[in-house]
């Protein structure tokens, strides 16, 4: 089996929470490249590592009480 590198990377989903990011990305065929824990401070620099590609954002609404 081949093993997916970083530059058949198209899309990325990001999970954005306090401290910690999920980076999920995905080839043209939409199979796993990576999948990745990273930390708040981490995140230029793991970016600036991959090619460049679409990048989506986890949206959610929060309620302040």
């Amino acid at each position: 089996m081949e093993r997916k590198t970083f530059y058949q990377l198209m899309s990325t989903g990001i999970d954005i929470g306090k401290n910690m990011f999920h980076l999920v990305g995905v080839d043209r065929d939409s199979q796993l490249v990576v999948r990745k824990h990273i930390k708040r401070l981490e995140l230029v620099a793991t970016f600036e590592e991959l090619p460049g590609c679409i990048v989506r954002v986890e949206t959610c609404l929060s309620r302040s009480s």
